[in-house]
């Protein structure tokens, strides 16, 4: 089953950035890479922190707080640096286990520039959620780096759905 979902992402990866999907032209040849992309922010759904929504047979639902966190490791080159925690629960509403991948999402921070995730310095990250049995929920954290007070996105994307949860930080 596994097998097949990665190649479902793959094949669908392939047909939008050949134009083999039924968008128009003028969009699929659009700038893929600009977050500020506007014909790609006004097709996403937007949720709001404690919503929850459905997203790839699972419902999310973030945290309605979130808290500020010092990285405290001294491998990373962002040690020192403050972190926004943000907690998510995951439910698996598929009839299957099935994992929740680590790519779906993209981190923006309060500039409008795409976030580096720090969550490998984090034991209880989004990134390592695996394998969710079906009808079970699991309880994860979303760390990116704090840059400045301002409105934060969190856009989903497995290039058959896309949701955005927008959200105001203030140190």
């Amino acid at each position: 089953m596994k097998k097949l979902i990665g190649l479902l992402l793959v094949f669908s990866l392939l047909f939008s950035l050949t134009g083999c999907n039924s968008k128009d032209k003028d969009e699929t040849n659009s700038n893929k890479d600009s977050v500020s992309d506007n014909s790609k922010a006004e097709n996403l759904e937007k949720a709001i922190l404690g919503e929850t929504f459905q997203f790839d047979n699972f419902e999310v639902t973030l945290d309605k707080t979130y808290s500020l966190v010092t990285l405290n490791n001294e491998d990373a080159d962002q040690n020192g640096n403050t972190v926004v925690k943000l907690g998510v629960n995951i439910k698996n509403i598929y009839e299957e286990t099935k994992a929740f991948n680590m790519f779906y999402y993209t981190l923006i921070g309060s500039k409008g520039n795409k976030l580096d995730s720090v969550a490998t310095y984090f034991d209880d990250s989004i990134d390592f959620v695996g394998d969710v049995e079906s009808g079970a929920s699991v309880k994860k954290y979303f760390y990116f780096l704090y840059d400045g007070d301002g409105t934060y996105k969190i856009e989903f994307d497995n290039f058959l759905e896309q949701k955005t949860v927008e959200f105001d930080v203030k140190k």
